[in-house]
């Protein structure tokens, strides 16, 4: 984990396992997100629950895993939601000590991500939020985590809208995005300025005009990696251990003319050259 292969590979030995589960548990409803796995069990006794609790700790074990199983839960935290099968309602969870942290509001970011933030936060919280009530009783950090940044907006429950009708499939436009990096110290509209350009060097006469145009080529700023986690990742990677300098780079390790120690600084060597009957003798040191 940590990585995006550590991330795929997780994912696929999720898969794996949801295979086997479902296999064995097929009335069940069961689901993995990377190292969490919620199972649902419908009219179990508490000693059949504690039998299918193990059959599940077994069945990792046999993959070389080890898990935590808790069997007979009616309220349950999975991954940012709080569920309850007593009353049937859920809203959104945040482990202790997770506290929010947004960007402040005078931070040398585009506008609109600013200006949508709050927007964006109050839909995600209404999203995992089962009614109005359940929305106010999760919102006190992320609005002291706005207003700590800056921001005066007040977030409104946004309840959820019927899902619209399926559309009819259209072909997608294929996109070339231009992503230059915001800074509010640059005075001069990159975006514009690119279009223009674009305007000027591909006319509509222009033999590549139907590849690049302003309905195919798009503008859209991009912000730079955080200054804190890029220092952080420089400092772990100049502290961490390194690996070991190689000693030889021959092809042939046993025809190395320093016994091995070719890569090395500051090995005096000798080599007598016999050339014609006559012999030569070299002294040298290596590179440091």
């Amino acid at each position: 984990m940590g990585s995006y292969d550590g991330a795929e590979i997780c994912e696929l030995v999720g898969l794996f396992i949801l295979d086997i589960l479902s296999k064995h548990f097929p009335a069940a409803n069961v689901g993995l997100y990377r190292d969490d796995g919620l199972a649902v069990f419908k009219n179990l006794t508490a000693r059949t629950a504690d039998k299918l609790r193990n059959t599940c700790i077994d069945i990792f074990q046999s993959v070389g895993l080890k898990i935590t199983v808790e069997s007979n839960l009616k309220i349950v935290s999975y991954l940012d939601v709080t569920l309850n099968l007593t009353n049937g309602k859920y809203q959104l969870y945040r482990k202790p000590g997770n506290d929010p942290l947004y960007i402040n509001i005078n931070s040398n970011h585009p506008p609109t991500v600013i200006k949508h933030l709050p927007r964006s936060i109050a839909k995600r919280v209404s999203e995992l939020s089962c009614n109005e009530n359940a929305f106010h009783d999760s919102l006190g950090p992320f609005e002291k985590a706005l207003k700590e940044s800056g921001y005066s907006a007040k977030l409104k429950y946004q309840p959820k809208s019927p899902s619209p009708l399926p559309k009819r499939k259209n072909r997608k436009r294929k996109i070339i995005w231009f992503n230059p990096p915001y800074s509010a110290n640059v005075k001069t509209n990159d975006g514009k300025r690119f279009l223009e350009l674009l305007d000027k060097h591909f006319p509509k006469q222009h033999p590549l005009h139907k590849l690049f145009n302003k309905n195919n080529v798009k503008v859209s700023y991009s912000c730079m990696p955080n200054f804190k986690q890029t220092r952080q990742r420089h400092i772990f990677k100049v502290t961490s251990n390194k690996t070991p300098q190689q000693a030889c780079n021959c092809t042939q390790k046993s025809n190395c003319p320093v016994n091995g120690d070719c890569m090395k600084k500051s090995v005096v060597y000798r080599a007598d050259v016999t050339s014609k009957g006559s012999t030569m003798t070299y002294i040298g040191m290596t590179g440091g």
